[in-house]
C-alpha cells in the first residue's frame, strides 16, 4: 500500500477540490485513503471513492519505459486517439471499483484521469473542440459504473479540469471516422521528442546535462494506431529533409516522467 500521492494525482485532486467549491459542492478529504481508491472524498455527508489514472497511448507508455540509450534524443510519432485512451483507463479501472467501494463504503465511484506535464492531451487549437469531445466519446465505448468521470489537462501550458461523463453530459454524436476525414490525407498525430537524461549538479552553475542536439537520435519511431482499422506508413520518416525549416519542441526526462 501506497502512503502518499504522486505529483500528477495531488495536482489533479486539487484540481477537482477547487472546481467542486466553485460549484458550490465543498468535499471533505479522508486523509488516510490514499490506494485502493487513490483518495476519499466526503460530499454532503456521502462517501465518494476517487480513482486516479494516467491517460495516453498505452504504446508510448511501454515505449518511454526502454529508451535504449541516455542522453540521446528520441523522437516519436504519436497517433491522436483520444477517446482510445480513456477507453483503455476505464477498463483498466472498472474492474476494481467493488474494491474500492468495499474498502471505504462509497456509495459511488468517479475516475479522475490526468495528462502529465509532459504529454499534453487538449491541443488549444483549431482540433481542440474535436478533442474533448472524443473524450466524451471514449466514456462510452466500454460499459462502466463510474458515476463520473473526469480530466485533468496538467501541461505545462495550461492546466484545465473538464467533466467528461456524468449527470448532465449528454452522449457525443461525433463519428471517429469523420474525425479522421477532417485530417485528410493525414491520419491525426502529434510529433514529441524526449530524451532520457542524467542531470547532474554542479556548485557553481547548479542543475544541467549535455545532449547532442545534432544527433536526434537515429531513425525516427512512430507508434501505431490502437484503432485496429488503422495501419500508418512512416517511409517519410526517413527523409532527411522533412525537419528543414522546422522548430524542434524538445522534451527532457530526468529518468522518467512523473507519473
Amino acid at each position: 500500500m501506497r502512503k502518499q500521492w504522486t505529483k500528477a494525482e495531488r495536482i489533479s485532486l486539487s484540481m477537482l477540490d477547487r472546481l467542486l467549491t466553485t460549484q458550490g459542492t465543498r468535499p471533505m478529504y479522508c486523509p488516510d485513503i490514499v490506494d485502493s481508491p487513490d483518495a476519499l472524498f466526503l460530499i454532503g455527508g456521502e462517501k465518494v471513492a476517487i480513482e486516479c489514472r494516467y491517460v495516453t497511448s498505452e504504446n508510448l507508455m511501454k515505449f518511454m519505459g526502454r529508451f535504449p540509450k541516455k542522453d540521446s534524443v528520441y523522437e516519436v510519432v504519436l497517433p491522436r486517439e483520444p477517446h482510445l485512451w480513456v477507453k483503455d483507463a476505464i477498463e483498466d479501472k472498472n474492474r476494481k471499483i467493488e474494491k474500492y467501494m468495499a474498502n471505504t463504503g462509497s456509495t459511488e465511484a468517479w475516475l479522475l484521469l490526468h495528462s502529465s506535464p509532459y504529454h499534453s492531451i487538449l491541443t488549444n487549437g483549431d482540433n481542440d473542440t474535436i478533442t474533448r469531445t472524443l473524450l466524451t466519446v471514449g466514456t462510452y465505448l466500454v460499459k462502466h459504473h463510474f458515476t463520473r468521470i473526469w480530466f485533468a489537462e496538467l501541461s505545462n501550458s495550461s492546466s484545465e479540469l473538464i467533466e467528461i461523463f456524468g449527470p448532465g453530459i449528454a452522449k457525443p454524436s461525433l463519428d471517429w471516422d469523420e474525425y479522421v476525414a477532417t485530417f485528410t490525407p493525414d491520419y491525426p498525430h502529434d510529433t514529441y521528442w524526449f530524451s532520457p537524461t542524467t542531470v547532474q549538479e554542479n556548485d557553481e552553475v547548479g542543475k544541467h546535462t549535455n545532449i547532442n542536439l545534432n544527433n536526434l537520435g537515429g531513425k525516427p519511431i512512430g507508434l501505431q494506431p490502437l484503432d485496429p482499422k488503422y495501419k500508418l506508413d512512416y517511409s517519410y520518416l526517413s527523409d532527411p529533409e522533412r525537419h528543414a525549416g522546422k522548430s524542434l519542441t524538445y522534451r527532457f526526462y530526468d529518468n522518467k516522467p512523473d507519473y
